[in-house]
């Protein structure tokens, strides 16, 4: 019988979030933009699966509405994802000006 590839994909995922170190905060904000295209990355990978599990596989099609119900509860998750950065630019506004638009010899209030 072959490997289920999800839960290997998954455990990845878990461990890449438990290593994931940015270089500075400057980094992180960047990388809060990219979460959304990673959790369409998911979704697109459960409707693939609902898709070819209706049909591919002979399953009852209850089956089927609840690997689509799961992709659609995936794709909500997008739309959270996509108020993090904006939420972290707000929030940090201050701290992301000293770099965005420093003032002259900002580098004299050593804030780094």
């Amino acid at each position: 019988m072959g490997q289920f590839p999800l839960p290997a994909a998954a455990a990845e995922f878990r461990s890449a979030a438990s290593q994931y170190t940015p270089d500075d905060m400057y980094e992180f904000g960047l990388h809060l933009a990219q979460m959304p295209a990673a959790m369409a990355d998911i979704a697109e990978g459960l409707k693939t699966m609902a898709i070819r599990t209706g049909t591919e596989r002979p399953v009852n099609p209850l089956v089927v509405e609840a690997l689509a119900a799961l992709y659609h509860a995936q794709r909500a998750t997008i739309t959270a994802a996509e108020t993090i950065a904006p939420m972290f630019r707000k929030a940090h506004s201050v701290d992301l000006a000293r770099r965005e638009n420093p003032r002259n010899n900002e580098q004299e209030w050593n804030v780094r």
